[in-house]
């Protein structure tokens, strides 16, 4: 009998797995697609992209920034060092303007690629016909650089540069300006310094090692791109600019190699520099008389005076300075017309804040009457009194 009931048990059981086997849809070897419209939506990959991860060794070398430079045929006329300094600044700003014009590709559709490179496809933005009017004037002006129609852009960029390099301060308000960026590049040297070291150090500590390296190869790299050229007759400011990247270099080989010591002694005479240093800046600028010079330095002088101008909110105040920092400049000699770098930006050239109520205004005009809402306008004027008060000069 028990024999019995197992073999109807087995029975039972092969019944239901050829009945449970015979339902089942056979195997393929299809896609299955998801539901899912996120899902079911691959990202697009283009042309370019493949092209790209392909493209053999030997076609990326390292860019030639001396490429069509003829020292002979440089007539670049000599000029104030401010000047030669907006004008070159400019030029890095067209480079693709003429880098496209080179090449006979239209600038304006390389430019809407780099505008909208960062956003999605719905999301992708066309200049309206008064942006694109001005982009037009703008790539007009960038040509203007141009010796020749087939002058390279490496060639226009090297000519500048040089200027730049060998241009000496005269005036005081040169001076001031010559004196401004290595005083940036010391302060920022410092800081990083402060924050990193203050804490002790520790050679085997695999971030602070690497932040280290980081600020060496940037160092070595504004070294390297400085003597690019081994014709240019430095100025002495640029030659002080020069030491004072090679002075950073050695200290941070000399952190890294053990050579120099962290011990209490280094970082009670670094938290004195420190101090002693932001007291500088803010020094210097009080008798400072180059806008330049001041947009230069303003990021670390209001970095941290939201408090002293009675802003708790440190997130908001930081939303403002910059711009009414830009404002103070536009006080004294900075470029602040339609044609400023800032009002290109707001024009055309930004990738989400850029629009037409900006494009034909000067920097006070667009920031006061569009920008800026009724509330701001207080915390604008409280913060630009401050700087009135402190920094400006009769």
């Amino acid at each position: 009998m028990q024999k019995w009931r197992f073999a109807t048990t087995i029975l039972l059981l092969l019944a239901l797995i050829y009945l449970y086997s015979g339902n089942q849809p056979p195997k393929t070897d299809a896609i299955v697609v998801s539901s899912d419209p996120i899902k079911s939506s691959p990202k697009p990959i283009s042309k370019e992209s493949i092209a790209k991860k392909i493209k053999p060794d030997t076609l990326r070398k390292k860019k030639d920034w001396l490429e069509g430079y003829d020292k002979s045929k440089d007539h670049t006329p000599r000029i104030d060092l401010i000047t030669a300094f907006r004008e070159f600044r400019k030029v890095k700003r067209c480079r693709y303007v003429i880098e496209n014009y080179n090449n006979d590709n239209d600038a304006y559709e390389i430019f809407l690629n780099i505008l909208n490179r960062r956003k999605k496809p719905d999301q992708w933005k066309n200049l309206n016909l008064v942006q694109k009017q001005y982009f037009d004037l703008w790539a007009e002006s960038c040509r203007d650089f141009m010796e020749n129609d087939s002058e390279l852009y490496t060639a226009i960029h090297e000519r500048y540069r040089k200027r730049f390099y060998e241009t000496k301060p005269i005036t005081k308000r040169e001076k001031d300006f010559a004196k401004s960026w290595p005083m940036k590049e010391e302060t920022r040297f410092i800081n990083f310094k402060y924050n990193s070291l203050n804490d002790g150090y520790d050679v085997d500590m695999k971030n602070l090692t690497r932040a280290i390296q980081r600020q060496i190869k940037q160092a070595s790299g504004m070294l390297s791109y400085i003597n690019i050229n081994d014709e240019i007759d430095f100025s002495i400011r640029t030659s002080n600019e020069i030491a004072m990247y090679e002075r950073q270099l050695a200290e941070l080989k000399g952190i890294l190699d053990g050579s120099i010591v962290i011990d209490e002694g280094y970082l009670i005479n670094l938290y004195q520099t420190y101090e002693s240093n932001n007291q500088k800046v803010d020094d210097f600028l009080k008798q400072n008389i180059s806008s330049e010079a001041f947009m230069t330095l303003a990021p670390l002088l209001l970095s941290n005076k939201n408090i002293e101008m009675g802003f708790y909110d440190k997130h908001y105040y930081q939303s403002l300075a910059p711009k009414v920092a830009l404002l103070f400049a536009c006080s004294m000699d900075y470029p602040c017309g339609n044609e400023s770098k800032e009002m290109v930006l707001m024009c055309f050239s930004h990738p989400y804040l850029a629009n037409e109520s900006a494009c034909g205004q000067t920097i006070q005009d667009y920031y006061l009457n569009f920008y800026f809402s009724p509330n701001q306008l207080t915390d604008v004027d409280q913060i630009l009194s401050y700087l009135f008060v402190n920094y400006a000069k009769n």
